[in-house]
């Protein structure tokens, strides 16, 4: 969960004296308290900076916060095999597709990145799901998954001069596989009404 929130949503702030600061950006407040009550468990360290700032680009509200203890962010970093410096190599770590072989694993990991890097659009409009990621071996991470526990095929797209990588579906089915498998039972008895909805207008 860490590893994911922190590769996608994390950024490094390096001071004058070499000291490092971790600032994560996340849409849910709630996902803030999860992240901050598991740095807190583990590390013992607590989220400070949180406030809210509108994103212009997406034309949404998101929550911006930070972990300030430079001890912290160099071994949270080194546990989870990410970069500690702007120029360093970004290798995953060595357990992580091990990790992923455990159910329990991979339904954290598949959450977690449909909370931090996902994006659903109104079913009413269209049937359409997206993850945005910028690391290849990622992206291939999360294909293989949704493969495995979903029997999800995602599409991919590479967003020229952004170096983003788009994993995508528009299929109402896979919607509806992810959907069941995040057990967001509400959400999916409203896309199974928007369904049926459709299918009435389009019979009349």
């Amino acid at each position: 969960l860490l590893f994911t929130v922190l590769k996608n949503n994390g950024s490094i702030e390096v001071d004058w004296d070499n000291n490092i600061k971790i600032k994560i950006r996340l849409f849910s407040m709630a996902y803030i308290r999860l992240i901050g009550s598991i740095l807190k468990k583990r590390y013992g360290v607590s989220l400070t900076s949180i406030y809210k700032i509108y994103d212009n680009l997406s034309k949404k509200d998101y929550y911006q916060c930070s972990i300030d203890d430079n001890d912290i962010c160099l071994k949270l970093l080194d546990e989870l095999a990410l970069k500690k410096s702007l120029f360093a190599e970004t290798p995953p770590p060595d357990n992580l597709i091990t990790l992923l072989k455990n159910p329990c694993c991979a339904f954290t990991f598949i959450k977690s990145v449909a909370a931090s890097c996902g994006y659903f659009q109104n079913p009413s409009k269209s049937y359409h799901f997206e993850i945005r990621l910028q690391e290849p071996f990622l992206a291939n991470i999360i294909r293989m998954l949704f493969k495995t526990n979903l029997k999800i095929n995602l599409k991919s797209h590479i967003i020229r001069g952004e170096n983003t990588i788009l994993l995508y579906s528009k299929s109402y089915e896979n919607l509806e596989k992810l959907l069941g498998y995040l057990g967001t039972s509400q959400t999916y008895q409203k896309l199974t009404n928007i369904k049926i909805i459709k299918e009435i207008k389009n019979t009349t």
